[in-house]
């Protein structure tokens, strides 16, 4: 139960910061500022998407997938579970 406890207090300090990059934004942004909407992770590229589509979710704020791609190349083993920490900070989707 502490770690919990623990756990979740670290995770509400953590959605306070400004350390999230939005795509096409020129600052960090913090969990808490989008409280109401939801931050998607980006779009796979290997996945082909309507126009229709592709027009509503350049609507919705969308992490910077620069982020990912540094992670993935400098600390590959842990992108997995930055992932899960980001999902965990705001309900990414």
């Amino acid at each position: 139960m502490h770690y919990t406890t623990r756990e979740k207090d670290t995770i509400a300090k953590l959605k306070q910061l400004k350390i999230i990059p939005i795509k096409q934004q020129a600052y960090l942004v913090s969990v808490d500022e989008f409280e109401k909407n939801t931050i998607s992770f980006p779009l796979n590229k290997a996945v082909r998407y309507s126009k229709h589509l592709k027009l509503v979710l350049d609507d919705v704020p969308t992490l910077d997938e620069q982020l990912l791609d540094l992670i993935e190349d400098k600390h590959p083993r842990r992108i997995d579970s930055i992932k899960r920490l980001l999902q965990k900070l705001g309900e990414y989707s």
